[in-house]
Parts: C-alpha cells; structure tokens; sequence
C-alpha cells in the first residue's frame, strides 16, 4: 500500500471503518498504529468499530489518547460508556464532561448520549439534572431518559416522562410499552390500551413495536386484547 496512502484520513476512515465491521480488528489496528494521520476522524473510526465488535472499552481507551476531541469523539465515547454500563465509568464521564465545550451541549445528539450513558451507568441523578436544564429538549432525549428509568427499575417514571410528550416516535413508544410490561399494573394496562388507539396505522408495520405493545398486554394480564392484536397481524416475527 503506497505510503502516500495512509496521509489521507477519507481514505483511512474508509478502509478502517470496512476492515471493523468485517471484525478484521488485527488488521485495522495494524494500519491504524503505522498511520501517522490519526486525526479526530479516524480515532473516531476506530472507537465506533470497537463498539460494534463489543469491545467498548477499547474504545474508551482510544478516546483517552485524543488530545482534542471533537462532538463525535465525545457522541462514541459516550455510546462506549452506556454500551458498558458499569459504574466504575462514571468517573470517565465525569472527567469528560469536565473538558467538554460550552458550545458542544447545544448538540442533540451529545445531550442525548450523554443522557444515556449516565443512566445506563446507574446515575439517574445527575442524568436528571442536565436533561432539566436543557432548554431544547428533542424526542431523542426523551427517549435516553425512559429507557434509562426501565434500565433503573423505575419504569413508573419513564411512563410520567412519555405522558409530557405530544407527539411520540416509534422508538419511544417501544421504550413506553417496555415500562408497561414491567410495571404489570392496571393503570399501566389502561394507559397501554389508550395508547394502542392514538398509535398511527403506519407505526403498525413496526414489528418492534408491535411485540413491544403485544409484551405490555400479556405481562399486564390483558391475553384476550393480545390475542386479538396478535391475530390481526400480518407480519408475524419470532420473538
């Protein structure tokens, strides 16, 4: 491979990024060492591939090598950190959030992670406090927040969460049933039910929808409704 080659970080990101998701670590590892180009970009390359070879603490440990992170470096390290969910993260996170710039939490997508790896690493808390403060709330963040309270055994707060949103996507409906199914009681049954007939006919088509709301009503004793539902289906998947 010509020298010229690994001065170019498009190319390097490219070739990185196919030899990780075709779980070539070694190798990816061997071009990403000898390059001299390990810019802001290609680390992030190599994090994300860690992440999707389940090697998310590899890529926290690149992220720490990083002299100047930018908005993505911090999005995957965040995504490393809630993908671990361990405590003993926390005060990674807290020593990034340390280094953060101001300009940077105007970022919906850095909120929302954020937002996530601090549930997933049992701070409720703190992931409050800055969920609170943001001025611009997106569904996103919403959703980072619920999933966060299922994860944390209190789901009865993802469902207060959801009941503040106007007009929920399909991802945050499948989080609200998923607080349904593990709360199992009859208010949350009659909000499941209520919700069934708000959805939108084109969200029916979501098999990962459908098995969410489908959870919800057999876990809170409704078999006949989910029954009917199941019946109905068209699109039938194993779950």
């Amino acid at each position: 491979m010509p020298a010229s080659f690994f001065n170019n970080e498009y190319l390097l990101s490219s070739l990185l990024n196919t030899l990780m998701q075709h779980g070539d670590i070694k190798h990816a590892e061997s071009i990403f060492h000898e390059s001299k180009q390990r810019t802001a970009s290609v680390c992030a390359t190599m994090m994300k591939g860690f992440i999707t070879n389940d090697q998310a603490d590899r890529a926290i440990e690149i992220f720490t090598h990083i002299r100047k992170p930018d908005a993505v470096n911090f999005i995957i390290f965040f995504n490393a950190c809630a993908k671990l969910g361990r405590k003993e993260t926390l005060s990674l996170i807290e020593k990034a959030l340390k280094e953060i710039p101001l300009s940077f939490y105007s970022n919906p997508r850095l909120v929302t992670s954020l937002l996530d790896a601090l549930m997933q690493c049992g701070d409720v808390r703190q992931a409050e406090i800055f969920f609170n403060t943001t001025k611009q709330k997106v569904l996103s963040m919403y959703g980072a927040m619920m999933k966060g309270y299922v994860t944390n055994n209190q789901a009865d707060r993802a469902i207060d969460l959801f009941k503040q949103i106007k007009h929920p996507d399909e991802i945050v409906l499948i989080i609200f049933f998923n607080s349904c199914a593990q709360l199992r009681t009859t208010e949350a049954l009659h909000l499941a039910g209520k919700v069934l007939k708000e959805i939108p006919s084109t969200f029916c088509s979501n098999t990962n929808l459908l098995t969410s709301a489908l959870d919800a009503l057999m876990q809170c004793k409704d078999v006949e409704q989910a029954e009917s539902i199941f019946n109905a289906s068209k699109q039938k998947v194993m779950g």
